[in-house]
């Protein structure tokens, strides 16, 4: 079958063009001053073509040029003249043959994967599919995949733009922080800022709006030493979702790995837009914040088999794809979203490393958090790897291996933590898990929030698994907010569209007595208890703490625990406040300030020794005195907890710099709904302690010297002293 052709196709030098053959490194659309280097790789193809648009309402190219040098896969041109500003896509020729895993058609035009700059986003339309497809709503037949499609898609194919990556970094600041000094926030550009009063409405919704002083302020007030920013790689909302009226909100759906999504750009300064991101990091920089980066590189958005054409499945689908092996035109779906990319091919590997090595070295970004990064580390068989190639790139890399690196260590089709050696961090569901359960359910060891916490006793043999090497949440975007979690027993996302199937069912919340909103003032105390328990948990644990966006300003998503599609106030911070918002936000921030002027919490793991044994000795008992690590101590569920501390500062030097004393610590933890009587153990009693926070109380700066031997604490809540003068003063 013959491709379309180009009537009256016009010699190169007819446009001031001079032709020649170009390098196949790098990939993609290069622009040195003088003219742009083409280079794209195919290995099955047999013919590839550079198309140019004259603007973005173009219908069909105004000129198409075949890249006829080829160094082994990479197929590559240079094109004397062409400045910054061009349109273009790919059209590549090859065998169509679903059954064996190639879907090449030349009626179709497609995405540079290394394009710097999305010029125009696909436009949804059955000329999108590289088979006849004639319905977008409804799922086609297998057996329909097997026609190919001669509708062009010019019209609505995604197009790139070459553009000038050129910036000022001059005056660059930027931080470094050590992981036990680091607080992350994650959050998404969007949402944080759309609402904003103080920020003007023109940049509401984009980078500058995010770099703006509002939130800086915000921001540094809370002791933020950290963004990790929600996806900004250009994504795509798929078919479902556009013809439900929903989008791809949070960024998960990726369409390319190297260019900013233009949802962020000043209105009209679209071409401004990886400039304007470039401004925003730097922007943080000299405020002291870092920026990372939430990365998606287990699957792309051209979804399952009966997805569309948009880069690799028209480009070189077998070389990108992990393909079933009985059945080529159906994709291994790690990911839960179609389909997913086959990291044990180098050309998968080679794309995600220079993705990475790009957003360092140009945008100055300082680390990544990885989503499904199981998926990650599979071999070819799809098993994991002993010697995942995937972290081995990455630690033999002089700029990636520096940075922070973050791994949500699972995927859609198996959970391989523990797999992600330091410097990484990953995040702990189990953290998540077990402190949710220990204060809404009570069916959690309370030995296993101890564990946690890092707050427990610890021989070598054990350091190997000590807390520090995680990243802490109580909740993040994918779930409850922190107001969810302690106002509904069930999920709610009926807007999604899916009869609320979507989204976890399992999310070891409690209503406290009623569900959604109430006016029950018993009920709203109750909850407020419960924030100040839960983010207590968290920021007193021993592992990096993450916080998710909003929750320091109470957020709700009304019940939504999967909020992926919801461009809309579902998922954009409320800064109204009223007292009881401002008296949770002004406890997370206390709670912040007193672990980064504390030497223990967070900091555990500058407390190990060269033999890997702890500096420090504590107790753990339960509310009558009793010690927990003693063999007759025999009980399970969540009961009431303390936690009995003591160390020398001349073991604290690092950080402490004091003479050689001791400092102690007491934490109370009460998940039940009765008073308790905390008997003290009796090596502590003698010492007059200082009563840092109650969170049955709404005050807690109020630090007076007493001498106790017990304390009664209020049904659900925890409760620390230290002695007077240790860390935090007033």
């Amino acid at each position: 079958m013959n491709p379309i052709r180009i009537e009256n196709e016009r010699p190169y030098r007819d446009m001031g063009l001079s032709f020649a053959p170009g390098k196949p490194y790098p990939l993609g659309a290069s622009w040195d001053g003088r003219g742009v280097n083409f280079a794209v790789y195919s290995e099955y193809a047999t013919k590839v073509e550079v198309c140019l648009f004259a603007d973005l309402l173009s219908k069909k190219e105004e000129k198409r040029f075949s890249l006829s040098s080829r160094s082994g896969p990479v197929w590559h041109g240079y094109f004397s003249g062409l400045k910054p500003g061009v349109l273009y896509g790919y059209r590549v020729h090859g065998p169509f043959e679903p059954w064996e895993g190639h879907w090449f058609n030349p009626y179709k035009v497609l995405l540079d994967p290394y394009a710097k700059s999305i010029a125009r986003l696909p436009v949804l339309d059955l000329s999108l599919y590289a088979y006849r497809r004639e319905n977008l709503e409804k799922i086609p037949k297998e057996s329909d995949i097997s026609i190919m499609s001669e509708a062009d898609n010019a019209a609505f194919s995604p197009l790139a733009r070459v553009i000038d990556e050129s910036f000022d970094w001059s005056n660059e600041h930027k931080p470094s922080y050590s992981w036990q000094d680091t607080i992350l926030y994650e959050a998404h550009i969007k949402s944080m800022t759309i609402n904003h009063p103080d920020i003007p409405k023109d940049l509401r919704g984009t980078f500058l709006g995010f770099c703006s002083e509002p939130i800086l302020n915000h921001l540094k007030s809370m002791g933020i030493t950290s963004v990790e920013l929600l996806p900004i790689h250009q994504s795509y909302s798929g078919a479902r979702l556009q013809t439900s009226g929903l989008s791809d909100y949070w960024g998960y759906n990726t369409l390319n790995f190297f260019s900013p999504d233009i949802r962020y750009a000043r209105k009209g300064a679209e071409v401004e837009l990886l400039r304007d991101f470039k401004t925003m990091v730097k922007t943080f920089h000299s405020a002291g914040i870092e920026i990372i980066l939430d990365v998606v590189y287990n699957h792309t958005c051209e979804e399952d088999h009966f997805g569309p054409n948009l880069h690799f499945r028209g480009l070189c689908n077998r070389s990108y794809y992990r393909l079933e092996d009985h059945k080529k035109m159906m994709y291994r779906n790690y990911s839960g979203c179609g389909n997913t990319l086959d990291v044990s091919k180098p050309v998968v590997l080679d794309l995600i490393i220079n993705s990475l090595r790009y957003w360092a070295s140009e945008t100055h970004v300082d680390g990544f958090r990885f989503d499904l990064a199981a998926s990650l580390i599979r071999g070819s068989d799809g098993l994991p790897e002993s010697f995942p190639s995937f972290i081995a790139a990455l630690k033999r890399d002089p700029l990636l291996s520096e940075l922070k690196l973050i791994a949500e260590p699972w995927d859609l089709e198996g959970n391989f933590q523990d797999r992600f050696p330091s410097p990484w961090r990953e995040w702990s569901d189990t953290f998540r898990d077990s402190v949710r359960k220990f204060w809404n359910s009570g069916d959690v060891d309370s030995k296993e929030i101890l564990g946690h916490l890092g707050q427990r006793r610890l021989t070598p043999e054990t350091t190997k698994d000590l807390p520090f090497e995680k990243l802490n949440f109580i909740t993040c975007h994918d779930g409850f907010t922190l107001q969810d979690l302690v106002s509904y027993n069930g999920k709610h996302n009926e807007k999604n569209g899916e009869n609320n199937r979507d989204g976890a069912d399992q999310n070891y919340s409690w209503n406290c007595g009623e569900e959604g909103p109430t006016h029950n003032e018993d009920i709203l105390s109750m909850r407020e208890r419960q924030k100040r328990n839960l983010i207590s948990n968290l920021l007193l644990s021993s592992s990096v703490p993450m916080l998710s966006g909003g929750d320091e300003l109470s957020r709700t998503q009304k019940g939504n625990n999967n909020a992926y599609c919801q461009d809309n106030n579902i998922n954009f911070y409320d800064w109204e406040s009223d007292a009881e918002k401002e008296d949770f936000f002004a406890f997370v921030n206390y709670l912040i300030r007193y672990r980064k002027s504390n030497p223990i919490f967070g900091k555990i793991d500058t407390l190990i020794s060269d033999d890997n044994s702890l500096l420090w000795k504590s107790i753990v008992s339960d509310e009558n005195g009793v010690e927990i690590s003693d063999p007759s101590f025999a009980r399970s569920g969540s009961y009431p907890i303390s936690w009995y501390a003591r160390f020398r500062k001349t073991d604290l030097k690092n950080i402490m710099r004091e003479t050689d004393s001791e400092i102690g610590f007491i934490l109370l933890l009460n998940p039940t709904d009765r008073e308790v009587k905390f008997v003290f153990p009796e090596s502590s009693i003698g010492s007059p302690l200082c009563k840092v926070i109650d969170t049955s109380e709404k005050t807690f700066s109020n630090r007076k010297e007493i001498l106790l031997s017990s304390y009664i604490a209020q049904p659900k809540s925890l409760v620390l002293f230290e002695e007077p003068g240790s860390v935090l003063n007033g």
